[in-house]
C-alpha cells in the first residue's frame, strides 16, 4: 500500500533581492530572483529549522556565485516583496 505522503507534492520557493549583478544592469541596479525546488520527499528537512536555514544560506551563496556578486549583495526577501517588486502591472 502506498503511503499517503507519497501522494503529496511539496515545493519550497526562495526569493532574493540582488544588487549590482551585471545581468540586472550592474553597479547600483537591483534585480530579483526566485528559486524553487519541487517534489520534496524529505519532510524532516522542512521541520528542522537548522537544516532549513543552512539550505537557505547555501542557496543564497550559490545565487551570489552564479551572478558574480558578493554574498552581501544577495538578500532573502519574502514572497510578498518579490511579487511587489516584480509585478509588471504595478
Amino acid at each position: 500500500m502506498q503511503k499517503l505522503t507519497e501522494k503529496a507534492y511539496v515545493e519550497i520557493s526562495l526569493y532574493y533581492e540582488v544588487k549590482s549583478a551585471a545581468i540586472f544592469g550592474g553597479s547600483s541596479d537591483v534585480g530579483y530572483v526566485s528559486v524553487s525546488s519541487g517534489n520534496i520527499s524529505n519532510f524532516e528537512l522542512l521541520c528542522d529549522e537548522e537544516k532549513l536555514t543552512k539550505m537557505m544560506e547555501e542557496s543564497r551563496l550559490g545565487i551570489a556565485k552564479f551572478l558574480g556578486v558578493a554574498p552581501q549583495n544577495v538578500r532573502h526577501i519574502d514572497r510578498e516583496e518579490f511579487i511587489k517588486q516584480t509585478d509588471e502591472d504595478g
